[in-house]
């Protein structure tokens, strides 16, 4: 199984942790944000409990999970910041790329197949650059705060 991620604000010890699970790689910023992708076909299921896990880590805030399939890439958002609602995050991150919606701390969404290739050469990265630039404009419109 390989999966990738990078991991936004997360100390040593949770990196360790998540290393331990199969969780290959990750790096730190102030954002307190944790993705994964996967990139084989992943029950929803396991894509909900995969985001679970990521929120759990005290350091984690928001978890975005994501998973290649035949039809395109299954999202799974999660939030415990009171400041960002799930639902709205990933709607305006797949803004022009593709679907989703959600409660305050739970929500979904899929690119579709056809709309893959706008995400380029490495849609990994393009999903990270989406979500944060989101929470980025939602930190700037508040004030830094």
């Amino acid at each position: 199984m390989s999966f990738t991620n990078l991991l936004y604000n997360i100390n040593s010890s949770a990196h360790q942790a998540l290393q331990k699970h199969g969780l290959t790689r990750a790096a730190t910023a102030d954002d307190k944000v944790g993705f994964s992708f996967i990139s084989f076909s992943c029950p929803d299921a396991l894509i909900g409990i995969l985001s679970d896990f990521i929120l759990s880590l005290q350091e984690v805030e928001i978890a975005i999970v994501s998973s290649v399939r035949n039809d395109g890439i299954k999202l799974s958002v999660r939030s415990e910041n009171k400041d960002v609602h799930a639902g709205e995050l990933i709607r305006e991150a797949l803004q022009g790329v593709g679907d989703g919606g959600g409660h305050a701390t739970m929500a979904g969404g899929l690119i579709k197949k056809d709309n893959v290739a706008l995400l380029g050469t490495s849609p990994e990265i393009k999903i990270h650059e989406l979500f944060l630039n989101v929470l980025d404009k939602k930190d700037a419109a508040e004030g830094g705060a």
